[in-house]
């Protein structure tokens, strides 16, 4: 598909609607940038912008074009709607939400500063958070404290939500809806930040821009330094524990495929290697390093991983290489 002048100026001013596409507001630098791009059997090739990932370079496929024009579809039906650029308009000023709940270091911040809160306070957040709706006083009380009974259990909530309303003087953290509660609107949570960056990456051709790489590599050094673990204090810790340590995996992915596209070798390896750093004997970060490697044409380094990786297999749990990292070297 190519863009004429005047589609691309329609395209570079709609900065305001663009990050609709993935809820997002600070997407609109990078979504302006537009790509023209001519399908190989009608033409000559033009020249790729650098804002597009890799798989949309020289030669794009079919389901490349199909995926851009389909993109742009949704660009222009909202433009064509002044009810969302509307609606737009008015949540871009909550990109930067003063109460910051980050779930991936263990800390809580109001406007910049630390706001100091037990571990207990900080897990009745990120219950809340991490519920992502409203929780009846019964639901909330029984992930909070299992083992008691309802009417002791509702009294320590009741103490615990006086407690952190008062840490975060007048900021909404809590809000009570129908008799529940859920985290104010107000309260920005980095991993569930994270996890929409991913998502819209996953689905979109275009880079990330600088403030999105900012946070995914926050959220991936702080699950590295295990700042979840604040939370141990929940019964549903092992189960929030897997959750981190996936979302951990898809954050490097992202970094590394995004510094990939950018072409920037040295970051791209330097992401994978902290991310195989943090646990020697973790098979997915293994082979994120291993892939990473060879996509840059680093085949003997790659070796080197996958001996070192082995050598940890054996020496903590004596067990044999996955046959599937063998292959990767094998291909």
């Amino acid at each position: 598909m190519a863009l004429d002048g005047a589609v691309r100026d329609a395209f570079a001013s709609a900065a305001v609607v663009l990050p609709w596409l993935d809820e997002r507001m600070d997407r609109g630098l990078p979504m302006c940038a537009y790509a023209i791009i001519v399908d190989p059997k009608e033409g000559a090739v033009a020249s790729p912008t650098r804002r597009i990932r890799s798989g949309f370079a020289l030669f794009p496929t079919a389901d490349d074009i199909a995926r851009l024009n389909s993109e742009f579809h949704t660009i222009s039906a909202a433009l064509a709607d002044p009810a969302s650029v509307s609606l737009l308009t008015s949540r871009r000023t909550q990109a930067n939400p003063a109460v910051q709940l980050s779930l991936c270091t263990g800390r809580a911040t109001r406007g910049g500063d630390d706001v100091a809160l037990s571990d207990r306070e900080f897990s009745v957040l990120a219950t809340l958070a991490l519920a992502r709706r409203t929780l009846g006083r019964e639901e909330f009380c029984d992930k909070l404290w299992p083992d008691r009974d309802s009417e002791s259990a509702a009294r320590l909530l009741k103490v615990y939500i006086h407690r952190i309303r008062t840490r975060f003087g007048t900021a909404t953290v809590i809000d009570t809806r129908g008799g529940g509660y859920q985290l104010g609107e107000g309260v920005g949570v980095d991993v569930l930040e994270a996890e929409r960056i991913v998502r819209a990456a996953d689905t979109s051709s275009w880079l990330l821009d600088q403030e999105q790489r900012l946070l995914l590599e926050r959220a991936l050094v702080g699950i590295g330094a295990r700042g979840y673990r604040r939370l141990e204090v929940l019964d549903s810790f092992a189960e929030i524990e897997r959750r981190f340590v996936t979302a951990s995996f898809d954050f490097a992915r992202t970094l590394v495929d995004d510094a990939l596209a950018e072409e920037d070798a040295p970051r791209a390896l330097a992401i994978a290697n902290e991310f195989a750093a943090f646990d020697p004997s973790d098979e997915c970060a293994a082979e994120l390093l291993i892939r990473t490697q060879l996509r840059l044409g680093r085949r003997e380094a790659a070796s080197q991983t996958f001996r070192s990786f082995c050598r940890t297999l054996r020496t903590a749990f004596d067990l044999p290489p996955p046959q599937h990292l063998s292959s990767l070297l094998q291909a």
